[in-house]
């Protein structure tokens, strides 16, 4: 069977944003084994990703990582059980944090940003079913 979405540039624009997300999660440390699984789960083409990431020897727990033109960041799978819930997490993570920065440009990127998210978590034409694991 030939991969149809190889060449697709939507899906091209995904894989290198969650390939990319996935290194820098590894390079900070985050997931101490090198080799890890990642996958897109849900996506805006252009503008976000929501997808998973875990090392390959965990079999149960993986880390949300959200990325794309919004800034790349990542929360432990118990923080929330679905990609929706992921997204909201990270919407009311980022209110918080902006809160903590002394650029005050930058604090209200973030904050439009958080509250952009929050707006996609919203909109139910924007959720097909998914399972949300790995």
């Amino acid at each position: 069977m030939v991969d149809e979405t190889k060449n697709d540039p939507t899906a091209i624009w995904i894989r290198k944003q969650i390939e990319s997300a996935s290194q820098e999660i590894v390079d900070l440390g985050v997931i101490e084994n090198k080799i890890t699984q990642s996958r897109p789960i849900w996506s805006i083409p252009g503008k976000v990703v929501l997808g998973q990431l875990r090392a390959a020897d965990e079999l149960t727990s993986f880390k949300w990582v959200i990325c794309g033109e919004v800034r790349t960041d990542h929360i432990d799978s118990a923080a929330a059980v679905t990609p929706r819930e992921a997204l909201r997490y990270f919407s009311l993570k980022w209110q918080m944090d902006a809160g903590r920065y002394t650029d005050p440009e930058a604090a209200a990127r973030l904050v439009r940003q958080a509250e952009e998210l929050y707006e996609m978590s919203e909109a139910d034409h924007l959720w097909p079913d998914t399972d949300g694991s790995i």
